[in-house]
């Protein structure tokens, strides 16, 4: 039986121009970015509950006037995969890997992504929840999205019926750190964070320098 070649990707910051997208959505919305950032950052260190954290948000983007499903969609669409992830991930493909992207985007622009680097599949850690007439209701989070994405590669290794160690996991912030811990094969693409990099397994400066060692 031929052993499954399997290999991860964070979105944001790593085979994305974007360092991330819910900032990018909120600048595209025409949002205090600022403010955004700071409840996102609060739920994320637990000085505010999610729900709170969620409506605050929520109402945010709804009184900008543009909260809909057609735009939001149209600015998910302006972001650009790297120049090295557009000839990395169809070279993977044509070498048999399998992949798949792990990311605590919005389910909405985390499909897109993944059609667009046509990965095998895809995990995300927050939603967009819409009315019948497109616009936005609510926006769900998942919480700790370093724990979710060690949850979720591990339910991708079950699977796959795979060892965890067998796979390789590209990432670039702090919220990679467990999903490096897991597989134990975790490449950081620079800029990285500082933590990130003391559990690395390889640090590299170009994604396409994958093909050296893979």
């Amino acid at each position: 039986m031929k052993k499954t070649k399997l290999i991860c990707f964070d979105i944001d910051g790593t085979i994305m121009e974007n360092k991330s997208s819910f900032a990018a959505l909120t600048d595209g919305l025409g949002c205090d970015v600022f403010k955004v950032v700071s409840i996102y950052q609060a739920v994320v260190k637990e000085e505010l509950p999610i729900p709170e954290g969620e409506k605050a948000v929520t109402e945010i983007y709804r009184k900008s006037g543009k909260a809909n499903k057609k735009f939001i969609n149209r600015v998910f669409e302006e972001m650009e995969l790297k120049k090295d992830a557009q000839e990395l991930l169809p070279y993977l493909k044509e070498e048999g890997w399998k992949i798949y992207l792990v990311s605590g985007g919005m389910d909405m622009f985390v499909k897109m992504i993944a059609s667009r680097a046509g990965a095998d599949g895809y995990y995300f850690n927050s939603s967009l929840k819409f009315g019948l007439m497109g616009d936005l209701k609510t926006i769900r989070y998942g919480g700790n999205e370093g724990l979710a994405k060690a949850r979720q590669i591990k339910e991708l290794a079950k699977k796959h019926s795979m060892d965890i160690k067998e796979m390789f996991f590209v990432g670039d912030s702090e919220n990679d750190y467990h999903a490096f811990v897991e597989t134990g094969h975790g490449i950081a693409v620079k800029p990285f964070d500082e933590k990130l990099g003391t559990v690395a397994w390889k640090k590299i400066d170009s994604l396409l320098e994958i093909k050296s060692f893979l």
